[in-house]
């Protein structure tokens, strides 16, 4: 247990550490990513060598892997340094707060924190989806690479985090096979249809959250028999209303 704390400990000067050193390194980027993902990897594995109920480490892995590569490459591509580091700031909290209760339910057995899991899943899967669609579409822009390749990579993303969603929500995904296939299709769909909108790539990657965050939530609500007529229309209006915002207030080029 000593050395889990201590690793634990260890979690935010390291990664805070490989953050700051892309910026003074750029081209040391890939190193970078690929350090700070064999540790989380490394981090996780050893939490879950602890206990017997760490069988899927992996799957807990995917989710601080996922955020910590989408928010960082969102970071290489900005300007402002403040803004920077307000993002790497936030992200060091959020995975240091993941750790602690990955560290509480697989060291410590402590399985209340397993409760705690959806939330970081869903509030994690947002920032996921946001910012690697949006370096995805700012690709389009930078880098010029093919839109096949573009939308495979985008569907690759939302695949692992609704995947990862369902599992953290523990909903059966061999029993409700279909329903997990047509949520990835209506989003890979969404993806594709807005790569010919004449918007900002911060922009679209903000509706395909925003359908992202209706879809996942109007299933979690169905499989759970959760789900009633008022809640749908609650989520309905919400989600209308922040697109009109969207579609009012951008810029169209």
């Amino acid at each position: 247990m000593k050395t889990s704390r201590l690793l634990l400990i260890l979690s935010a000067p390291l990664l805070f550490i490989l953050l700051e050193s892309f910026l003074l390194w750029p081209k040391f980027l890939l190193g970078t990513e690929i350090i700070a993902i064999l540790w989380i990897l490394g981090l996780v594995r050893y939490f879950a060598s602890q206990s017997s109920l760490g069988k899927k480490w992996l799957l807990n892995a995917l989710l601080p892997i996922l955020l910590y590569v989408s928010l960082s490459f969102s970071a290489a591509i900005l300007i402002n340094s403040w803004l920077i580091q307000v993002i790497f700031i936030f992200l060091l909290v959020f995975l240091i707060r993941y750790f602690q209760v990955l560290y509480g339910w697989l060291v410590k057995n402590d399985l209340k924190q397993i409760n705690r899991l959806p939330n970081f899943s869903l509030s994690g899967g947002l920032l996921i989806i946001f910012s690697a669609i949006s370096n995805i579409y700012s690709l389009q822009v930078f880098v010029s690479w093919p839109t096949g390749w573009l939308f495979g990579l985008s569907v690759l993303v939302i695949a692992f985090v609704t995947y990862n969603n369902w599992q953290a929500c523990q909903l059966n995904i061999k029993e409700n096979l279909t329903l997990f296939l047509v949520i990835n299709i209506l989003l890979a769909e969404t993806v594709a249809i807005l790569f010919f909108w004449p918007f900002n790539y911060q922009v679209l990657a903000l509706i395909v959250t925003l359908v992202y965050y209706v879809l996942i939530n109007c299933t979690r609500l169905y499989l759970s028999a959760a789900l009633d007529k008022r809640k749908i229309q609650l989520y309905l209006i919400f989600s209308a209303a922040f697109f009109v915002f969207l579609i009012l207030s951008t810029r169209w080029f």
